[in-house]
């Protein structure tokens, strides 16, 4: 007789998976807001341009949702 291993719960590695993501999205957005303040001391054009406040946005609602999966 083969002994099974009991195998963890899928959650435990999706909650694994999604506190990467999120550790990955906020370092992200962190390097983008420096980038996005670094960038306003050296152009005279709009700081923010609509694909990158669209993105700010998208990856906004991504964490918010993430987080509430996680901490549900």
């Amino acid at each position: 007789m083969s002994a099974e291993q009991p195998q963890p719960p899928l959650k435990d590695d999706v909650i694994t998976a999604v506190q990467l993501t999120l550790a990955v999205l906020f370092v992200l957005g962190g390097l983008g807001i420096a980038h996005i303040i670094i960038r306003s001391y050296y152009e005279k054009g709009p700081v923010v341009y609509p694909l990158e406040g669209a993105l700010v946005l998208a990856a906004g609602v991504v964490v918010i949702y993430l987080l509430a999966y996680l901490y549900e």
